[in-house]
């Protein structure tokens, strides 16, 4: 019988384990997305960009992208102010992308989705700018992805 509490007693102790660890697993890699988009936005990488976005979107954006690019003339790069509309439109946003950092405050965890609450900041001609942002997230595909970014 003993034997018997100690086996229960481990499983038990096993089960709140796996849950305590799946849990911090999740806000692990919501941190990691947000940090791929930040590099991505730091180094104009629209590719990276992209492929932090729910893979059911993000193939309309880049299909998108790529008829604007055409028909306006414009590269990627500045096109990508389309998808991060978080970013006023005076300012110049390329700049503003190379700079900025993105801090997490918070997180709001369901199963299918996230909301993770960052400070944005970015320093522009000497001035320093703070936004709350709010990255929406959609669990897929056993990952997490950015289903779409507004402003806190």
């Amino acid at each position: 019988m003993r034997k018997m509490g100690r086996l229960i007693a481990m499983m038990l102790s096993a089960a709140v384990m796996i849950a305590l660890l799946t849990g911090c697993s999740d806000d692990n890699r919501l941190t990691e997305r947000v940090a791929e988009f930040e590099e991505g936005c730091n180094t104009l990488d629209v590719e990276q960009i992209l492929d932090t976005f729910d893979p059911r979107v993000s193939g309309k954006y880049r299909m998108g992208l790529d008829l604007m690019e055409i028909v306006s003339g414009k590269s990627t790069e500045e096109l990508l102010g389309s998808i991060i509309g978080v970013i006023p439109s005076d300012v110049d946003r390329e700049e503003v992308l190379s700079l900025v950092t993105f801090e997490v405050e918070t997180m709001d965890i369901g199963e299918e989705t996230a909301e993770v609450l960052t400070v944005m900041e970015y320093e522009l001609m000497g001035r320093e700018y703070k936004y709350h942002v709010i990255f929406h997230c959609v669990y897929y595909i056993d990952d997490w992805y950015i289903s779409y970014i507004t402003l806190g």
